[in-house]
């Protein structure tokens, strides 16, 4: 199993990487995600490169929970189904699951004229 923390910036960094996707942003809402933030980065410099959510249940499942910024000449449900299937490509080279990861990708902005609208 790997390390959740290390594990949310590798997957950071692989959303971060599909074409169409221009921002990666935390799935917790935004005061919960400041306060967290916050104070994980006083424990961690490494913290602000974790912005997609790990759970693991207790029967091995693990849902994986990211929102995302998605330019605007692209076509969002593209944009989210690449994100999606890179994740999933992702976790099965790095973790044997029980079951199917539960994958969820949110679109929270699209980025039109170098500004998120």
């Amino acid at each position: 199993m790997t390390d959740d923390a290390a594990l949310s910036r590798e997957l950071t960094a692989v959303v971060s990487g599909v074409d169409g996707v221009g921002e990666v942003y935390s799935p917790a809402p935004l005061i919960q995600q400041v306060t967290v933030d916050l104070l994980t980065a006083a424990i961690d410099a490494a913290a602000a490169d974790a912005k997609v959510g790990i759970a693991r249940g207790s029967d091995g499942t693990v849902t994986v929970s990211v929102n995302i910024g998605v330019i605007a000449d692209h076509p969002v449900p593209a944009v989210l189904r690449a994100a999606s299937e890179a994740i999933r490509a992702h976790l099965e080279l790095v973790e044997t699951l029980a079951a199917p990861p539960v994958i969820e990708v949110k679109a929270s902005r699209v980025h039109d004229n170098g500004f998120f609208v």
